[in-house]
């Protein structure tokens, strides 16, 4: 219970980093940053997150062109404050 905990927490507010062992791209470390934002207004975007770098590398052609893909609704302040406090009750 104590590790998961510290993982909600940890979630919460939005500390991450990579393992020193992981050697991932400059363009997947900035692709990662861009998504773990606390503010959702500063969060990238799904359309931004297709056209990123890291995203485009070696994708099939058959991808490359995607267009008509349909994003999920977003979830309503009421769903995500209920999701928040219901995490919060577990610590």
């Amino acid at each position: 219970p104590r590790k998961i905990r510290e993982t909600i927490r940890r979630i919460m507010n939005v500390e991450w980093s990579l393992p020193p062992e992981v050697q991932v791209s400059e363009e997947c470390k900035d692709l990662l940053h861009r998504i773990f934002q606390y503010h959702p207004e500063t969060r990238i975007t799904l359309p931004q997150v297709m056209r990123h770098p890291w995203f485009l590398v070696n994708l099939p052609m058959d991808l490359v062109n995607v267009k008509g893909y349909q994003v999920a609704p977003r979830q309503s302040m009421e769903d995500i404050n209920r999701i928040l406090d219901e995490v919060r009750s577990i610590s």
